[in-house]
Order: C-alpha cells, then sequence, then structure tokens
C-alpha cells in the first residue's frame, strides 16, 4: 500500500489554495513537498479541483505545462514578430516560439543531412 503525501484535510487545504491561483512550486514550499509530487497529486485530483473552482465561481487553473500534447511548443500568437534567420541571415516569421531557422533553408540537403555544408550567422558576424 503507498503511504498518503498528505492527510485528507491537508490535501483539501492545497486544492483550495490552488484553486485560488497559488502556483504549485509556492504550494511545494508550503506543504514541504518537491514540485513534481505537487503537480502528481494536481494531476491525481483533477477533478476535485475543477469541482472546488466551480463552487469558488472561479476559472479552473490551466497547467503549467506549455507544450501541446503532441510535444510540439505553443504557436506564436497572430501578429509576431519576424526574426532573423540563423543560418541565411534572412528575416521570417516562425511557426512557433523556438523556431530560429528560416522555413527556406530547413528545405535544403544540407540542412536536413547535417554536416558541414552550413553555418550559423551570429549577432556580430558578417552577413
Amino acid at each position: 500500500m503507498r503511504k498518503r503525501l498528505l492527510p485528507p484535510d491537508r490535501l483539501d487545504d492545497l486544492l483550495r489554495r490552488r484553486a485560488r491561483g497559488v502556483s504549485p512550486k509556492a504550494l511545494g514550499a508550503a506543504f514541504g513537498l518537491k514540485y513534481g509530487q505537487v503537480r502528481g497529486l494536481l494531476t491525481t485530483h483533477a477533478a476535485r479541483l475543477r469541482a472546488l473552482c466551480d463552487e469558488l465561481g472561479v476559472e479552473a487553473p490551466k497547467a503549467g505545462n506549455r507544450r501541446r500534447k503532441n510535444g510540439a511548443p505553443e504557436a506564436l500568437p497572430p501578429g509576431a514578430k519576424s526574426r532573423k534567420c540563423l543560418t541565411c541571415g534572412g528575416g521570417f516569421v516562425p511557426e512557433d516560439r523556438c523556431n530560429w531557422v528560416c522555413p527556406t533553408c530547413k528545405g535544403t540537403a544540407a540542412w536536413k543531412w547535417g554536416g558541414e555544408a552550413y553555418s550559423l550567422h551570429l549577432p556580430g558576424d558578417g552577413p
């Protein structure tokens, strides 16, 4: 039998604090738990947390993970600024916030196969 991390009354207190917007990191510090333990409790008791949020009349807190379910980073908001490609130095609008190489450079054989055929242009380098 697994040992409970918190007794039921302390678990209710943790869930109520989370429903009021306290971060998982702060909850861990307040209850003497590691961040992963707090996230595990919140995941296990997600239905209870949603019920508490409904009871308190607040919106359920969003998950802290900024990745989509398929593992891809979040898309940039509409109207995102263009970036300078690290390979060719040209400007482009990225598809997500982790994209620093333009689609043209990613389509080259050198990019696909790797090796020495491409180089990165760092700030301060010539064109």
